[in-house]
């Protein structure tokens, strides 16, 4: 997904898109919820070769046990495919908005960022997991991720929506402003 979404991203904009990056994202930040909701709503159990927490038992059926896993497996795989084509369109939608002396503030803010979700997200996790079974909930992890899929993917999905709305003026201002240094470092250049 990261270099198939990078380069439909990439063509959108050398199209006159200036959005194309943006748009992307937000395809890809949406389109792969259902995707990972549905797989992981399987609730799979190996060791009894069951389904949906229990509800389907194919422990006589092996066959048939293994068909679901592989398209539960599959069926995450495609959400995967569009949750990853998040992160290059992010990263050069990012390049697009910024001069380039307040790039590096810009991707270390967002590296930041990145790191206090990844740090704080297996702790959201565990508590999650702990509550669910403190609650007698017999797969607390399979809910934990359906949960946090749902808020969590749901809530980064709509931040893009700010960024989509201003991504063109900030492109335009951007190029505007680039532009002009050029043709001025282009004057310096034939005076000497």
């Amino acid at each position: 997904g990261q270099f198939y979404f990078a380069r439909l991203g990439d063509k959108k904009v050398s199209k006159g898109d200036p959005a194309g990056r943006v748009k992307v994202a937000i395809i890809c930040g949406l389109a792969h919820i259902p995707f990972l909701i549905f797989g992981f709503l399987f609730f799979p159990n190996v060791s009894h070769l069951t389904f949906f927490k229990g509800a389907l038992d194919l422990s006589n059926v092996l066959p048939l046990f293994w068909i679901l896993l592989i398209i539960m497996s599959l069926t995450i795989g495609v959400g995967m495919f569009f949750e990853f084509g998040i992160g290059p369109c992010w990263f050069s939608s990012m390049v697009d908005v910024n001069l380039p002396e307040h790039r590096g503030t810009a991707y270390a803010m967002a590296a930041m960022m990145d790191a206090i979700g990844r740090a704080l997200g297996p702790i959201i996790g565990g508590l999650l997991v702990d509550y669910y079974t403190g609650i007698g909930n017999i797969y607390p992890f399979g809910t934990t991720i359906v949960i946090s899929i749902l808020s969590f993917g749901i809530i980064s999905g709509l931040l893009w929506l700010p960024i989509y709305k201003y991504c063109n003026k900030d492109f335009a201002e951007i190029g505007a402003i680039l532009e002009q240094r050029a043709k001025e470092l282009k004057k310096q250049s034939v005076i000497k």
